[in-house]
């Protein structure tokens, strides 16, 4: 029995019934590994709510239960904070008479009624989006009702696109956006974020979200920013907009896909491609692509490699890297500017030997 393939059958929109996926994890004895991987693709509270919805809960290994039962319950601590804390910051907002717009994690969690499992995830702060003409203003009356500086300022670049993050007590840090992303002026992630948009009340409070066209997209180039999106959190952000059957303007998102916003055509729809198997959701004609990213394939590879490693440690890093970029058309992880010629040259030798490694664990499978 391959868990990784038990562990995306289990998540996928369109999973095999209860029944035989019960079946299935009473027979999955080979755990090794299994916590690693749910910890790397970031699915706990997923996973935990789905195996609870099936009634897997005592058929499984007794201790990655324990572990995952734990580490949900961690997660959904904080997502309770995050929630709490974007609840004070919109009310913060509505008192100086500033119209804003929830973004990323806050609005999936704000919206789960629209979109069923939007709020499986595990949040770390609150994004809001703010006219660029008020982020001042609004970022200065945070800090003096008591807000303080997350980072070293002179770690957010002048002109970027949200002031340095804030936090209080709670330590959920805050970000006023004055758009989505570097390559999208702020008048137009404005117009955006409120065209199609909708209110939603959660504590007593209302607060606006993006249409579903808006966090499907922001949802796609978030995650693309990084070699991480490649995981399961990032995928499922996407999916679970896609599957709840929610209006989406495909014209829209297709221009964009030919815009500047997308760097990496070929990457972006293989990316794509894995985000609807997830949803059981075909992508249109005109995002198709004959290369998909093999999300089964991925998985089997990062358990076999979790089995025997951390995710945290040099080899265990480099080899999980070094078979995502192999898989989406990238070279080699680049060394550290200023590293050392010896550093250097270690660098390459590492990286070199986890593509030769992955190379050959395919060609063998």
């Amino acid at each position: 029995m391959d868990v990784a393939e038990l562990l995306l059958d289990t998540l996928r929109f369109d999973q095999p019934n209860a029944v035989s996926l019960r079946e299935r994890w009473a027979s999955a004895s080979k755990t090794r590994g299994l916590a690693r991987l749910v910890a790397y693709e970031d699915c706990a509270l997923w996973l935990s709510r789905r195996l609870k919805q099936i009634g897997c809960g005592p058929l499984l290994d007794a201790t990655f239960l324990e572990w995952l039962n734990r580490r949900a319950r961690d997660e959904l601590a904080r997502n309770l904070l995050v929630d709490a804390q974007t609840t004070k910051v919109i009310q913060a907002l509505h008192a100086a008479g500033a119209p804003c717009v929830l973004l990323k994690g806050a609005a999936r969690r704000a919206t789960a009624t629209l979109y069923p499992w939007a709020d499986a995830r595990r949040s770390n702060d609150v994004d809001v989006l703010v006219p660029a003409s008020r982020v001042d203003d609004l970022w200065t009356g945070l800090r003096e009702s008591g807000y303080e500086l997350v980072t070293n300022p002179e770690l957010t670049p002048a002109g970027h696109y949200h002031p340095p993050p804030l936090w209080d007590k709670s330590h959920v840090a805050v970000e006023l956006h004055t758009s989505t992303s570097a390559e999208v002026p702020a008048n137009e992630a404005w117009r955006r974020a409120t065209t199609g948009g909708r209110d939603v009340m959660r504590d007593g409070v209302e607060m606006r979200v993006p249409s579903a066209t808006e966090l499907f997209w922001h949802g796609i180039t978030h995650g693309l920013q990084q070699i991480e999106a490649f995981r399961l959190r990032y995928f499922l952000d996407v999916a679970v907009i896609w599957a709840s059957g929610a209006e989406i303007d495909w014209e829209v998102i297709v221009a964009r896909f030919a815009s500047p916003e997308i760097a990496d055509q070929r990457r972006a729809r293989a990316w794509l491609a894995a985000a609807a198997w997830l949803a059981a959701r075909p992508a249109p004609p005109a995002l198709s692509t004959p290369y998909p990213y093999n999300v089964r394939r991925a998985l089997r590879w990062r358990l076999a490699v979790l089995g025997r490693l951390e995710a945290s440690s040099r080899l265990g890093r480099t080899l999980l890297e070094e078979s995502t970029r192999i898989e989406t058309g990238l070279g080699p992880t680049p060394a550290a500017p200023q590293a050392p010629p010896h550093a250097r040259a270690r660098h390459w030798l590492a990286t070199g030997a986890a593509r030769v490694i992955y190379r050959g664990w395919r060609a063998a499978g």
